[in-house]
């Protein structure tokens, strides 16, 4: 029960910080003077013409050894307007709230567990909840990486470039997330079958 109680106490306080977080940069963004240039991390520019490329090589210093030096992406900063604003704060509410959700379905099957009734149909359904939001975490991320590759694409587009993103999430936590739904249905199955056989006795 001790575990327990730590690993609640950590819930509880990723939760509370998450919610720090979501203030903090609702404040920052909100408080940001307009036209201010902030370093936008994804997406980024990815050069498709060899003739830009060599273009940009060539402004580059020469090495004292042998090497090469990539000019094939390019990172980039957006002044900050309204639009970007309501965009960057709205992405930040989306994913943190969705944290959130998965975080707030462990604890209630943390106290289900205190409360000394770890398998009942709740807490099976609640387990294959979680497995599913965590599945359908990639599919979310390349959602968003897509809207706002979309929306920067749409604004500013240059020849010989195209706007690619780097995805965080991806086949691993797709799998894990695939076991926590095997769990919760091997769950949901024990307790249909206890339940059947406190009928029979």
């Amino acid at each position: 029960m001790n575990k327990l109680r730590i690993i609640r106490i950590i819930i509880k306080a990723s939760m509370g910080l998450l919610i720090l977080g979501m203030v903090f940069v609702t404040i920052f963004f909100a408080s940001m003077e307009e036209g201010v240039f902030i370093e936008i991390e994804q997406p980024h520019w990815v050069i498709k013409s060899d003739q830009l490329q060599e273009v940009l090589r060539s402004q580059l210093p020469v090495p004292d050894k042998p090497m090469l030096l990539s000019v094939e992406t390019l990172e980039m900063m957006l002044p900050v307007h309204l639009n970007l604003r309501l965009i960057v704060i709205a992405m930040m509410f989306m994913v943190s709230g969705y944290m959130l959700w998965i975080l707030w379905l462990i604890a209630t099957i943390i106290h289900d567990v205190m409360k000394g009734t770890p398998f009942n149909l709740s807490s099976s359904k609640r387990v294959k909840l979680i497995g599913t939001l965590v599945v359908l975490a990639p599919l979310g991320e390349w959602i968003l990486n897509v809207f706002f590759s979309f929306w920067i694409d749409n604004r500013f587009h240059f020849e010989g470039m195209t706007l690619e993103t780097d995805a965080s999430l991806g086949w691993p936590v797709f799998i894990l997330g695939l076991l926590i739904v095997v769990l919760g249905v091997a769950f949901e199955q024990g307790q249909k079958i206890q339940e059947e056989n406190e009928l029979t006795i």
